[in-house]
């Protein structure tokens, strides 16, 4: 076996495991947005880089719909299609400066340029489109380690890439090794700890390229530049589709969230799986109320797993940020993603 096999077979893997598995490798990381891939994973490229990897960076939105750096930097209150279109090449070439600076050319980004801030939106109504679209990428690709953000990261965004690359993995033989990283919020995330030593160059050069995403270092360089450390953390994610057992698959799932009765009317549960979408008010789904908690009657359509809930509100709010989010309903209870509040 070559050192990715060994990767992917063994139960656990230190730093160094992670490094060696990179020799001519093939990876493809997952961006939602301009500035992930340094944010993230600017020490983790240059480690690929020196280990002579093919590294591809798949950048699925251009980071668009992002209106205050906008109006501070062009001085503009209205931000049009026009304007939003503009400010999202601007940052698409940002990032391309940014990999220069982590040693990548051009040619190691493939960029899709879905709607900023509209990523679960689009899994919701066009998710079998939007699940092939990855299925091709990765076919081409080929990757033997993905890399992608973690499902308990508070950008919807972010969770909702999570949950299109995990159901499109599934689709590919063998599946490749899979590593998640973690940006925004502070839930824990799931699958042991790897922490990715950076070199004095390491180091520089991610806070170089962090630096060439000007227009979100503008209001922001403290927070961006905090980033940057003597380590980088990944989380070596367990995948149990592998091994599942469908012919097990429960017909009810306990869900993690009780949220409030008053909350009901603006509720929406959205369920994904191999096999489609489905997307309900919370009081048209099929759910019952036991002492344990709320239980989900999956649809017959599920017939395979991983097997993925999202609690959301069906309003509109100042907050981009995921309150209860998304939860893997086929992973180990106590690695369950969603952390269960109530209100």
């Amino acid at each position: 076996m070559n050192d990715v096999s060994v990767f992917r077979s063994s139960a656990s893997h230190s730093s160094a495991d992670l490094i060696a598995s990179l020799a001519g490798a093939r990876l493809l990381l997952i961006a939602p947005h301009p500035d992930d891939e340094s944010l993230a994973l600017g020490g983790l490229i240059q480690h690929a880089v020196r280990q002579q990897a093919q590294i591809t960076i798949l950048q699925i939105t251009d980071g668009d719909n992002n209106p205050w750096p906008q109006r501070w930097l062009e001085r503009r209150l209205r931000i049009g299609p026009v304007e939003r279109q503009r400010w999202g090449q601007r940052r698409a070439d940002e990032m391309l400066q940014a990999m220069h600076q982590l040693g990548l050319d051009d040619a190691s980004r493939r960029r899709l340029s879905w709607p900023d801030m509209e990523l679960t939106a689009r899994l919701q109504t066009r998710g079998a489109e939007t699940i092939q679209a990855l299925v091709d990428i990765m076919r081409d690709a080929a990757p033997e380690i993905v890399v992608l953000p973690t499902l308990s990261d508070w950008h919807p965004d972010h969770a909702a890439c999570h949950v299109m690359t995990r159901l499109a993995m599934c689709r590919l033989s063998p599946s490749p090794a899979c590593l998640t990283y973690h940006v925004h919020g502070h839930r824990p995330a799931t699958g042991l700890p790897i922490h990715v030593p950076l070199d004095v160059a390491m180091y520089e050069g991610k806070r170089r390229a962090i630096l060439a995403h000007r227009t979100q270092v503008a209001m922001a360089r403290r927070r961006l530049l905090a980033r940057v450390g003597e380590t980088e953390t990944l989380h070596e994610l367990p995948l149990p589709e592998r091994d599942f057992d469908e012919s097990c698959l429960p017909r009810e799932a306990l869900l993690p969230w009780r949220p409030f009765r008053a909350w009901h009317p603006w509720l929406q549960l959205t369920l994904a799986h191999p096999d489609g979408v489905h997307v309900w008010p919370w009081r048209d789904a099929p759910l019952t109320t036991g002492r344990h908690g709320v239980d989900l009657t999956l649809p017959a359509a599920v017939r395979r797993a991983p097997v993925f809930a999202r609690l959301e509100m069906r309003c509109t709010s100042p907050w981009i940020f995921d309150h209860w989010g998304w939860c893997d309903l086929t992973a180990a209870p106590a690695s369950r993603q969603a952390d269960g509040r109530t209100g």
